[in-house]
């Protein structure tokens, strides 16, 4: 007999199995479907379900090759993931030239399908002519990635491969959505008689299809009315890759001003996958103002305010008695003088005050600013009530620098009669957050010291990189008090102070004598001028819009008396782009504070004090004295010898500095509690101080 060889034998059974059953007995591919859920007409989540419901060759109940099960029910084994907002995917295995007609269900279980249609999409015209009203696909011989299909939540049949917008080879389709549920709940939008409703935007970064100052429209959907939804095309040859676009919903005809008005500008990045059109160009739902709906009933509650300007008139810019007045706004509203709550003057106690009537739901959040009403005369050069700097009457917003410069809030409680929590735990709020005694009258010299290393960086720094060779910086005071006393003006190109850099290692500084009377708070960002064009960060109307500093106290007494440093060095400010800049939490000066430091003794030596508080959460002030002009480093390290921040390095002349160490690093971020060192180089004197973080 003729030995028969194994590999022959393997051969000819796998050819008798191919021609008994076909290829599919023993091959199989990976099959990759993305569906974009934007059209789902309901709030469907990243925590919801959406599902592959079907059968193949027919076979409901089907086994794929990896064991999943598919059939036209909740058991379906086919359940996607999100990969992203809208994005959902699943890779599933199938054999060669099978087919499989489908349809995709989405629900918030997989029993309870959204509120549309049960679940189910509606009808569709398959791609691959099969007929009947569902999606289709036959595999192939080779792995497949589908391409990207919608959700058909229009109501009328769709081809598969439909979408909710256009592909222009010139622009770019952005498809937005937001659910205005919340605030149709709290009586904010009333849709009968308010709307349409829209999208506003920068139009430097979008190439014009935005604007700042007009909408773009977006339409109610017909299925479900707290969504509004709509297209709007970009131009492709005017977006920057990687650039950063800002913008808002706004409702037109409204009378709380139209704007989401408790949040900071939106943002979407142009990325590869966005400008080049090869992914999904939708940009997932959102709650107008981030408000959701809550189920509750709307209540009404008196809100009382209450607000002290005695620092305002400290520094010589109100006066009751020439006209001058305050009101509360952001309650109903952000449109001046429309929606302006109007204060009384209470003689007796010194405060200015107001009940007003509110309705809304229990918890929400409310946002609001005090507002200073000049008198005419304050820009009147003519007038002996004028003020210099000050250019119109509309800068009356507090810049409340204990929040970063953003909007109070105030949690809606539903009680009879309610009034926001007062500052520093006192029963009554100040404009600005600034208490009376925070206003210095005695000479100060004060020093900004501003690190521009971190705008040469193109990891950092966005915009086009500050040259120290050539470029100049400035300290830019925006919407401050604080400038006009200084002789500056308000905001703008006159709200600018110059600084140098002397020994050219990038950190910028300047010395002023400040004019009194002033405030201890200023709050400014940074400008720096490329080739003629100003660079300035910060803005917007979350906290850190600005950076924030203080001027701390040497001392405050059991009856409120502080007494200030005659010179002190505001913390190093580092270049940061954006509008998340850092800002210093202001000492409390209803807190006594002694060092037992008389301020008019002659400085004969150089030494670092200790820190107080000490331990301390979540800032300490910072003392020191320079005998004569050096240069000086401090800084401060943990435990394993690891620098943690720099708070001074630059030239400083004789005289005893204060500053403040709010707790973080050099990154801005907090550090955790534990023991610090903080040392202190000038010339040859070398000091140490150990201090205590306890949170």
């Amino acid at each position: 007999m003729r030995k028969v060889s194994r590999v022959f034998l393997i051969t000819t059974l796998v050819a008798a199995l191919v021609g008994a059953f076909g290829v599919s007995a023993w091959a199989q591919i990976n099959v990759t479907f993305r569906v974009n859920t934007a059209t789902v007409p309901d709030t469907l989540k990243e925590n919801h379900v959406v599902q592959i419901r079907g059968a193949v060759n027919g076979q409901t109940g089907a086994i794929l090759p990896d064991g999943k099960t598919i059939d036209w029910g909740s058991s379906s084994e086919l359940i996607l993931q999100n990969v992203g907002g809208d994005y959902w995917e699943i890779t599933f295995q199938m054999y060669p030239e099978d087919t499989l007609r489908y349809k995709f269900w989405a629900g918030f279980t997989t029993t309870e399908g959204v509120n549309y249609n049960t679940g189910w999409e509606a009808n569709i015209v398959d791609a691959d002519g099969l007929g009947g009203q569902d999606r289709s696909f036959i595999s192939g011989q080779s792995d497949t990635v589908v391409a990207l299909q919608f959700y058909n939540g229009t109501g009328q049949t769709q081809d598969q491969f439909w979408r909710p917008y256009a592909l222009k080879p010139d622009s770019v389709a952005v498809f937005f959505r937001v659910n205005v549920a919340g605030v149709i709940e709290s009586g904010r939008f009333n849709p009968d008689t308010e709307g349409p409703l829209g999208v506003r935007g920068n139009p430097g970064t979008s190439g014009g299809a935005l604007d700042w100052g007009a909408t773009r429209l977006i339409t109610n959907e017909s299925q479900n009315t707290d969504f509004w939804s709509g297209v709007i095309y970009f131009p492709k040859d005017s977006l920057t890759l990687g650039e950063q676009q800002k913008y808002k919903f706004f409702i037109e005809n409204d009378d709380q001003g139209g704007w989401e008005d408790n949040i900071g500008d939106r943002i979407f990045v142009y990325s590869n996958n966005l400008v080049n059109v090869t992914m999904d160009t939708t940009l997932h739902w959102v709650y107008f103002n981030d408000q959701k709906p809550t189920g509750k009933t709307p209540v009404t509650s008196d809100l009382v305010f209450r607000v002290n300007v005695q620092a305002l008139e400290g520094i010589g810019v109100f006066d009751r008695g020439v006209g001058d007045a305050v009101g509360v706004i952001g309650v109903n509203g952000w449109s001046v003088p429309d929606n302006l709550i109007n204060l009384n003057f209470n003689a007796l106690l010194s405060e200015w005050s107001a009940t007003e009537p509110v309705t809304r739901i229990p918890g929400e959040t409310i946002y609001y600013k005090y507002f200073l009403v000049w008198d005419s005369s304050r820009v009147n050069p003519q007038s002996p009530n004028f003020i210099p700097g000050l250019d119109n009457l509309s800068n009356g917003w507090e810049e409340p620098g204990l929040f970063g410069g953003s909007n109070r809030t105030l949690v809606f409680e539903g009680t009879a009669q309610q009034s926001p929590e007062g500052d520093y735990g006192q029963d009554i709020q100040f404009f600005n957050g600034v208490p009376p005694q925070g206003v210095i009258t005695d000479p100060i010299e004060v020093t900004w010291n501003v690190d521009m290393r971190p705008a040469t960086n193109a990891a950092i720094n966005f915009d086009p990189l500050f040259d120290p060779a050539q470029d100049s910086v400035f300290i830019e005071f925006d919407g401050s008090l604080f400038a006009l006393t200084q002789g500056l003006e308000y905001s703008g190109p006159g709200a600018r102070i110059k600084l140098e850099d002397a020994d050219g290692d990038t950190i910028y500084s300047v010395t002023l004598t400040l004019q009194t009377p002033t405030w201890y708070m200023n709050g400014f960002r940074i400008t720096y001028f490329h080739q003629g064009v100003a660079y300035t960060n910060g803005g917007g109307v979350d906290p850190g819009r600005r950076y924030y500093r203080y001027v701390y106290p040497l001392s405050v007494d059991d009856q409120g008396n502080v007494t200030w440093p005659g010179q002190f060095t505001f913390a190093l400010v580092e270049w940061k782009p954006g509008a998340t800049l850092d800002y210093e939490d202001p000492p409390n000066l209803f807190q006594p504070v002694s060092i037992g430091d008389e301020p008019d003794v002659a400085v004969r030596k150089f030494d670092l004090f200790q820190n107080y508080p000490n331990p301390f959460n979540p800032s300490t002030t910072i003392r020191y004295q320079v005998a004569r002009a050096a240069k000086v480093e401090l800084q401060i390290y943990n435990v394993r010898g690891q620098l943690v921040k720099t708070l001074v390095n630059a030239k400083q002349n004789a005289g005893r500095y204060t500053l403040v160490w709010n707790g973080t690093n050099d990154a801005g971020v907090p550090v955790s509690s534990g023991i610090y060192f903080l040392t202190m180089k000038a010339g040859d004197f070398r000091k140490v101080q150990k201090m205590t973080l306890l949170k």
